[in-house]
């Protein structure tokens, strides 16, 4: 410490001392890597709680350093283990400690399911997935079961499981109002990764531009009943228009304010602007943003969002869905109805972020990152293509170099 206090020290030195004093009071934490050699690191700052700590682009950017072993990270589909470390690290702690014996019951069905016929896989992996919805490794069998499925002939789609997740889903979380817009995709007119945040949460989304526009793919038809959007300080558009598309591309306009900068709440600090919902079904939302103002800090941004919500229901039909998809929809499913104690400090150093910031990835939540993760698992293998990229993935872990392509999400 007092040569730390008397010499200084970057990114590393600074994350691999709170690292050993961490642990020197017994405190698990994990060196980390972010984008641009950044090193950051992981501690629990209470039991089942973990911060992520000297910190520039959050969890969508944790991966680990060599000689980090982890022992979940054998599964032929585990790719990502070697680039985003971090959030898998929480998952699968929390796996193993909110239930152990429901962890141990997914894990005894998971290693049957491995000996068991075709047939009964499915259905052993989808039971160990509702004992243990946090073990990752129990979701890569169920995307590898997909591809193994399809190379022996066995029709997946009529697997018991498959129509009792089309069930359980339309009584319980189909049909039911919540913010349809929670950590779906969303790009804006210059490309800017960092848009997502306005779904995602980890800070805010602003432009420089005159003029801009975002656009959200909710990934399913909705029906909207209300439509939010939170300010980010005073950098308010004075004309903005929300237009929808069903997904074939035409969209129509059904809200537009002229006066945005007279509504109530736009003239505070982190104000908000509240629509009624419309009539329309939606698939895709376009905000278009005309007449902003400059903020206060300097940094040049004339629109500034925080967070938009789009408050609905889905009204996507799966009863023909495919097992595939209906997997991705149970993976949402399930782990929307959980609850998972994250912490992310705030930016290291404050010119981090605008040195870095054309690769630095969205900054979701872990839950968000982890749904994705399984979504793309999936979405491999259950195409055509999967068993060759398969046979190409081998885990080890993220390279020192720190080059933005291994941290890329």
């Amino acid at each position: 410490m007092e040569a730390m206090h008397r010499i200084g020290g970057v990114c590393g030195n600074i994350s691999k001392f709170g690292v050993f004093m961490a642990n020197a009071h017994g405190i698990p934490a994990l060196q980390c890597a972010q984008t641009g050699k950044h090193a950051c690191f992981l501690w629990q700052n209470k039991p089942g709680t973990w911060r992520l700590s000297n910190d520039v682009f959050g969890w969508g950017n944790v991966g680990r350093w060599n000689g980090i072993q982890l022992p979940f990270c054998g599964h032929p589909n585990a790719a990502h283990f070697r680039e985003s470390a971090g959030f898998h690290v929480v998952m699968m702690e929390k796996a193993q400690t909110r239930d152990y014996r429901a962890f141990c019951r997914a894990e005894r069905l998971r290693t049957l399911a491995s000996v068991a016929p075709i047939e009964k896989r499915g259905d052993l992996l989808a039971e160990a997935c509702e004992a243990c919805p946090f073990n990752m490794d129990v979701w890569a069998d169920r995307a590898q079961y997909l591809s193994d499925a399809r190379n022996s002939g066995h029709a997946v789609n009529d697997d018991a499981w498959v129509a009792k997740v089309k069930e359980s889903m339309k009584d319980e979380w189909l049909h039911v109002r919540k913010n349809v817009a929670t950590c779906k995709p969303v790009i804006e007119q210059d490309g800017d990764k960092g848009v997502q945040r306005v779904v995602s949460g980890g800070g805010f989304w602003g432009t420089g531009a005159e003029s801009s526009w975002l656009e959200i793919d909710l990934q399913e038809p909705c029906r909207i009943e209300a439509f939010n959007i939170v300010w980010w300080g005073i950098s308010v558009a004075s004309t903005l228009s929300v237009l929808v598309s069903d997904g074939s591309g035409d969209y129509v306009a059904v809200k537009t304010l002229d006066n945005a900068l007279d509504h109530p709440m736009a003239g505070q600090y982190n104000g908000s602007t509240l629509f009624e919902g419309w009539d329309q079904i939606t698939r895709k939302i376009k905000v278009t943003l005309d007449g902003g103002r400059t903020d206060p800090w300097g940094k040049g941004k004339l629109f500034g969002i925080r967070s938009i919500q789009a408050m609905g229901i889905s009204t996507i039909d799966i009863s023909d869905e495919p097992a595939s998809e209906v997997m991705k929809l149970a993976a949402s499913f399930r782990l929307d109805k959980e609850r998972l104690d994250t912490e992310t400090s705030e930016n290291a150093a404050a010119d981090a972020s605008d040195r870095l910031k054309d690769h630095a990835p969205s900054n979701k939540t872990v839950l968000a990152l982890t749904i994705d993760y399984i979504h793309e698992l999936i979405e491999k293998n259950a195409s055509a293509e999967a068993e060759e990229r398969t046979k190409e993935w081998h885990c080890q872990p993220l390279e020192d170099e720190g080059d933005d392509e291994n941290c890329d999400l």
